[in-house]
């Protein structure tokens, strides 16, 4: 049975939230390890005494900075979660904290997958031809051609092996769909992706997004992050606008009350909430990072993609896509 690893530190919704959330997925069967301050977690909630508890004294917050924090709270619960989930004690970390000190400290502790240099943030998006991958969501602002490709990589192994997707197409997003579009770096990362064996369909534009028959979206971390964020809150101004549109008159409030249902698969659709949370992927463990305000709905569904992950072997399958050919030349640089 997969073993998970939950940082009960650092979420901007407190400690109570994310064990409400984390209880509710012990509940159902999957073995749920807890880390963070002992007496904090049993005061929040007794019936914690029933799972094992991993202590950890010290919280990185929001606003630290996330080298500085890793280096000076050795025994916050990111630092202790990671060295934890390094040594063998679970399959995979969830946390909502600092995303920047998790990445830092799961990279330096954890480690990076053989071949891979970077690990990259990847996040499920809804969209009219089913989930897609944007991959990097805010991970590395600057990136290399070789990095987009290796992004390519991950992205296509965790959609096949997590999602069932049998061949993910992998597409670039970029500024155009012609080849020779984009950045210097963008151009040659599309030569690689088309030199590897995946299903790379070329470019896409940022119109495509959430209509795109692609799997995998790759980008450099700034622009995924902005890219997402632009999502999300575009997401929130349109179910204002319709709740808005829906009380205009008395013919509009009945079309409402007639289309509750609709909007409600809808909203759910693209509420962040449903997804749990994103992988970190390029890493020797699994390290899955939830949104900082993650409800306890959001975290519980966190803990279950991470046992999904965890079952279909997904760190490991994207350690064994890495190209040999590729690792090779990065041998001989």
């Amino acid at each position: 049975m997969a073993r998970i690893l939950a940082d009960l530190m650092g979420s901007d919704k407190g400690l109570n939230t994310v064990l409400e959330g984390a209880l509710r997925a012990s509940s159902e069967g999957i073995e749920v390890i807890l880390v963070g301050d002992r007496e904090r977690i049993l005061a929040a909630n007794p019936e914690a005494e029933k799972m094992q508890i991993v202590h950890a004294s010290q919280e990185i917050s929001m606003a630290d900075d996330p080298m500085t924090a890793i280096r000076q709270k050795r025994d916050s619960s990111m630092v202790v979660g990671s060295r934890f989930v390094s040594e063998g004690g679970a399959d995979a970390f969830v946390s909502t904290g600092n995303t920047g000190a998790l990445l830092a400290a799961t990279t330096l502790i954890i480690g990076r997958a053989e071949g891979y240099s970077r690990p990259a943030l990847g996040v499920v998006l809804p969209g009219i031809a089913g989930p897609s991958m944007l991959i990097d969501a805010g991970a590395n602002p600057e990136c290399d051609a070789r990095n987009l490709m290796e992004f390519g990589i991950m992205g296509s192994a965790y959609m096949k092996n997590v999602l069932g997707i049998g061949e993910p197409k992998v597409a670039l997003l970029n500024n155009g769909t012609e080849e020779k579009k984009g950045r210097d770096y963008i151009r040659n990362a599309y030569m690689m992706l088309k030199d590897t064996d995946l299903n790379f369909i070329g470019n896409i534009e940022g119109r495509d997004i959430m209509t795109t028959a692609s799997h995998v979206m790759v980008c450099d971390g700034f622009t995924g992050n902005v890219t997402l964020k632009v999502i999300e809150g575009m997401g929130s101004v349109f179910s204002k606008m319709v709740r808005e549109a829906a009380m205009t008159d008395l013919k509009s409030k009945l079309g409402g009350l007639m289309m509750k249902s609709a909007l409600k698969r809808l909203s759910d659709k693209l509420d962040y909430s449903h997804y749990g949370g994103a992988p970190f992927l390029g890493l020797r463990k699994l390290v899955i990072k939830g949104h900082g305000s993650s409800n306890s709905f959001a975290f519980y569904n966190a803990i279950k993609v991470a046992s999904k992950a965890i079952e279909a072997n997904v760190a490991e399958k994207i350690a064994d896509s890495y190209p040999k050919t590729a690792q090779t030349e990065q041998s001989e640089v």
